[in-house]
């Protein structure tokens, strides 16, 4: 997983296991994985080195209004 900023500019990278059937959840990426709390605009790149089926999407929510938004991933 790679995390960029609106700029295109890299944040982080890191891996992600995941075992048949298992499913995980980063909570605040950019922040938690990334150390920046500032992200106005951003985006995460999945890339799937083995296996098959997987799924991704990621949540935002509008710090104006605090309402969720569920974007899901695009091939």
């Amino acid at each position: 997983m790679t995390l960029f900023d609106g700029s295109g500019a890299v944040v982080t990278a890191y891996t992600v296991t995941l075992a048949p059937s298992e499913w995980k959840q980063e909570n605040r990426p950019f922040f938690n994985k990334g150390g920046r709390n500032n992200i106005d605009e951003g985006y995460a790149r999945v890339v799937v080195l083995a296996g098959s089926g997987v799924e991704a999407s990621a949540s935002a929510v509008d710090a104006g209004t605090n309402d969720p938004t569920t974007l899901p991933a695009l091939p």
